[in-house]
């Protein structure tokens, strides 16, 4: 144990020195893995991006959920990774229910500090863990409490994979009920028993029973929400149980999307004002971040530029794969791309691509070429269906083939002031 803890310390420095290299993260968590399958007791884990330690117990489920929110699917060092680690309007209010031991409270406490966040867990050993890992933040309320359809006395009523799974139900007449008692109230009790009049993003993680949880005939708390995100409790829907949570939530008023695999989000649309979305520039006012992908790009000095002057991809030379760089958006009603195209004195002119298409099936929806001679600029506007949800948008460039093949270190190509109306 004392060899493992040893490892563990130098990753922690390695990962402070290096905190986006995901080799030595994935290494850091396997420690970790190999600490909670060799011993009891609270151990530490010290995640540079991240302002606090956060505890887990050996012997638990705890790792696999620290894992879960802190390892796998990663996106970018910007606290882009885990389950959660999709684009997520900056909420105002985040209600966590079943927050396990807190791990997501840190992760959206540290990834939206300015958020208040309200914590639910009905277990009494999790809860524990839970107060100790949010009592640093206080913008984190912890309550130990169950969410149910109906105000009710719950019970415990089993587990899944460890403390991870607990079930929480009705009483069944057991000697199993005895002690083990824990308060259910509504969505919109909790909201009320903390003062909040509307919560922009409810993560929903209880082990069963979410159609009615979620999806019940009386939710006063709807209107007020934004955006949803919950899961099957044992890794797979029931029959007719995802059906129902759908179709509990109207085309016309949400997105929905799966994302990692198993997590359903819900997205309101955004209201369009006289039938015009708001504008998104492709490149956000500073200092927003937004994470872009570039592909084929030429590794030499000067190779692409984002300022001022927008967007400039060196167009590759005809026959090579084009040069590109992809944004992950979300959309709220945007239905035209517009930008000012520009070209150097590159042979033949320079090619544009867009494609625009979605973030959860993967499925192309807009896909526009210009062809651009040299020293020329154009206005393109492109119009397509409205939008909504995370859409992938990809640009591109790439030279048109000329007669003249001599090389051209000026060839420039850019989009200025790219943006989705």
């Amino acid at each position: 144990m004392d060899e493992l803890l040893l490892k563990k310390t130098k990753l922690e420095a390695a990962m402070l020195g290096s905190p986006a290299d995901y080799a030595i993260r994935r290494e850091y968590f396997a420690v970790l893995m190999q600490i909670s399958y060799a011993s009891f007791g609270s151990f530490f884990a010290h995640l540079p991006e991240i302002k606090t330690p956060v505890l887990f117990r050996g012997g638990t489920s705890d790792i696999w959920n620290l894992q879960q929110i802190f390892l796998l699917q990663w996106h970018d060092a910007d606290f882009h990774y885990g389950d959660y680690g999709f684009p997520i309007p900056t909420p105002r209010r985040i209600l966590d229910l079943a927050a396990y031991s807190g791990y997501t409270g840190v992760y959206f406490a540290n990834r939206f500090p300015a958020a208040e966040i309200l914590c639910i867990e009905p277990a009494e050993a999790i809860f524990a863990a839970l107060r100790a890992n949010t009592a640093a933040y206080p913008n984190i309320s912890c309550e130990r409490a169950a969410v149910w359809h109906e105000r009710a006395v719950l019970h415990t009523a089993g587990n899944f994979l460890g403390d991870w799974g607990t079930h929480f139900g009705p009483p069944s007449g057991t000697s199993a009920d005895i002690g083990a008692s824990v308060p259910g109230y509504t969505i919109a009790e909790l909201l009320e028993r903390h003062g909040w009049p509307e919560v922009d993003l409810i993560k929903c993680s209880m082990q069963g029973d979410q159609t009615r949880v979620l999806g019940g005939p009386t939710r006063p708390w709807l209107d007020g929400v934004k955006m949803i995100t919950t899961r099957p409790a044992a890794g797979v829907w029931s029959a007719g149980e995802m059906e129902a949570l759908l179709a509990a939530f109207p085309d016309r008023d949400f997105v929905k999307t799966e994302e990692n695999d198993d997590i359903l989000v819900i997205q309101r649309r955004s209201p369009i004002i006289d039938t015009e979305a708001s504008s998104l520039r492709l490149l956000p006012v500073l200092p927003q971040r937004r994470a872009f992908t570039l592909t084929n790009i030429v590794a030499s000095h000067g190779f692409y530029q984002f300022g001022q002057t927008g967007i400039q991809l060196l167009a590759n030379p005809p026959g090579s794969p084009p040069a590109t760089v992809a944004f992950r958006l979300l959309l709220d009603g945007q239905s035209r791309f517009v930008a000012q195209l520009g070209t150097g004195p590159a042979p033949g002119g320079t090619s544009f691509r867009l494609r625009i298409s979605s973030a959860a099936s993967g499925s192309e929806i807009v896909a526009a070429r210009h062809v651009l001679a040299a020293n020329a600029e154009f206005g393109w506007s492109i119009g397509f269906d409205p939008l909504f949800g995370p859409h992938e948008r990809l640009l591109s460039t790439e030279r048109v083939a000329s007669e003249d093949t001599a090389a051209d270190a000026t060839r420039r190509s850019f989009f200025s002031d790219a943006r989705l109306l």
